[in-house]
């Protein structure tokens, strides 16, 4: 069971480290170049086979390369701005990328990428106009079903498509929830077969459960929001937007 509150132990671990990458203004203090690499770079890991992959910004380019090695796999043109990337991998070979220019004038592009050869080649999607609100996350279940999690939106804080991308319907996991400001795409915990889905509803965070439903598991309180939820060895871990780590107990 999840208590009420998080256990503020720091942990190290690096996992999926989902986080916005924008260009600094002259006036904003720069950051150590290790801080905004991390920043600037999503990834995913198959412990099982040692396989890994991470993307990020490199001259227009979103860069998709081995963790083992740095090996380049592909160069993804973007022809708007560098904000904010989204990787997940179905297997070694299957998986989605989602691209999202900086929301400026309430505008974002959101370009969806799959490929089916480990980013040797890859198929696009703009489903900008099939998504409002801000992305906060993207889980591949599969070829077909994919779920993006978004904040500001005004009815509705999950997405999810059934065909692979090409249409997006709203998702709702508690229809007695009102004002919720952030969804996160469902995450599933393979170790025990279980998966999660997270909501901040006005100052709260909810833990939802699938149990042939989704039922609620417990709140709890953060002062920072929230910038990647997932699963470590059968445990929930959150990263909040100040780089701090967090398991739900």
């Amino acid at each position: 069971m999840i208590k009420e509150y998080l256990k503020l132990a720091v942990f190290v671990f690096v996992l999926a480290f989902l986080a916005g990458c924008g260009k600094k203004t002259e006036g904003e203090q720069a950051e150590s170049s290790s801080r905004e690499l991390a920043l600037c770079e999503t990834e995913v890991f198959f412990p099982d086979n040692n396989f890994g992959l991470s993307s990020f910004f490199e001259e227009d380019n979103i860069v998709v390369a081995e963790l083992s090695d740095g090996a380049v796999l592909s160069k993804i043109p973007i022809a708007f701005d560098e904000y904010r990337i989204f990787l997940s991998m179905i297997d070694e070979n299957k998986g989605y990328l989602l691209y999202c220019s900086t929301p400026g004038a309430g505008q974002m592009m959101k370009i969806l990428y799959f490929t089916k050869d480990r980013w040797h080649s890859y198929t696009e999607a703009d489903i900008s106009l099939q998504l409002d609100g801000y992305p906060t996350s993207l889980s591949a279940m599969s070829e077909e079903q994919l779920f993006i999690g978004t904040q500001m939106r005004s009815n509705g804080f999950l997405f999810e498509t059934t065909n692979g991308g090409r249409d997006w319907i709203s998702f709702t996991v508690d229809g007695s929830v009102k004002n919720c400001q952030d969804g996160y795409a469902p995450i599933v915990d393979q170790e025990n077969e279980i998966t999660y889905v997270l909501l901040r509803c006005g100052e709260s965070y909810l833990l939802y459960q699938l149990n042939d439903v989704w039922e609620k598991k417990g709140n709890f309180l953060l002062d920072n929001l929230v910038e990647e939820f997932f699963a470590s060895d059968g445990k929930l871990c959150i990263v909040d937007d100040q780089g701090k780590q967090y398991r739900i107990e």
